[in-house]
């Protein structure tokens, strides 16, 4: 599809997928998408080759603009589904305090953004820069560096570390650990990657305590695997993408983890004692579920909530 008008100001590409159908690109543009305003910052988009769809990657959560500051460094996965990138703003996502940069994923289907740079109590942001992030095809796992501390357990290095973000279970590793397997490495680690098939993770780092025998004082190259697996006792974390009303119907959607049921549950107040069960069938499409209420078409507004089923 033809664009008959050019971008009112510079754009330049991040990510291309090797099939060449999505292009990640950054843009100080303020007429990409119809919902974008003149901010003077840089925001990120995704086009579609195919049908000529520019969608605005770096959203504000508080409607159909752009956020509140400059967003860069991303990719894209190859099917043009997930969009992981860097961001000052702190409009994207829930609880983003820190005033600084973070990791984000975009999920272009499913319409919702998620912080990955999430500390250790799961209530927000870290307490330091995240950035550079990298994301495995299947868009389950995020590499980035940080210099936050409070990201995972026995980072006391006070300097950058390599991470890994696990979608699926809401998990962060640190890759950049001791050969003790407790402590971050002594020093700094950055410029990581991933294998194309989302094995490995391999990043420099000038510490000599990630493997035994590392005695040459200068910058090495490491190479950890990454395990795939997902353990029997993991509790996938259910993260909404909101709720639709069209018409009289009411559709709730969130991220769904392979092999879980669900179940939904409303209040039409949060005053009322209890949550009561929503008859009805929860509907999966790859890693996204939903749900239809057709019983609120009188009601001005209902709360929802989103449970495992046992």
């Amino acid at each position: 599809m033809a664009r008959s008008i050019s971008a009112s100001s510079d754009s330049f590409v991040l990510s291309l997928t090797p099939s060449g159908d999505y292009v990640l690109f950054a843009s100080f543009a303020n007429n990409l998408v119809a919902s974008e305003h003149s901010s003077g910052f840089v925001d990120l988009y995704l086009w579609c080759c195919t049908n000529g769809a520019v969608s605005l990657v770096s959203l504000s959560n508080q409607g159909g603009s752009g956020g509140n500051c400059n967003s860069c460094y991303g990719n894209v996965t190859p099917d043009g589904r997930y969009v992981v990138f860097q961001s000052d703003a702190n409009d994207l996502a829930a609880n983003d305090l820190n005033h600084a940069a973070d990791v984000f994923v975009r999920d272009i289907a499913a319409g919702t953004t998620a912080l990955v740079s999430v500390n250790r109590q799961g209530t927000g942001t870290g307490n330091g820069e995240s950035s550079n992030p990298v994301i495995t095809p299947d868009g389950r796992y995020v590499a980035f560096v940080s210099a936050a501390s409070d990201l995972v357990a026995g980072d006391a290095n006070g300097v950058d570390d390599v991470l890994l973000f696990d979608r699926l279970t809401g998990q962060t590793m640190l890759l950049s650990q001791q050969v003790d397997g407790v402590s971050a490495a002594s020093g700094k680690s950055l410029a990581h990657t991933l294998t194309p098939d989302g094995n490995t993770a391999i990043f420099n780092s000038i510490a000599p305590d990630l493997v035994a025998g590392d005695s040459n004082g200068t910058v090495d190259v490491f190479a950890v695997s990454i395990d795939r697996t997902t353990p029997s006792h993991e509790v996938p974390v259910i993260t909404l993408a909101g709720a639709l009303r069209q018409g009289a119907l009411i559709t709730i959607n969130w991220a769904a983890a392979p092999g879980w049921s669900y179940r939904v549950e409303y209040k039409d107040s949060l005053e009322e004692p209890s949550w009561h069960d929503l008859p009805g069938v929860v509907m999966i499409a790859g890693a996204t579920a939903s749900f239809a209420d057709q019983s609120a078409a009188s009601l001005q507004r209902r709360f929802y909530r989103v449970r495992l089923a046992e």
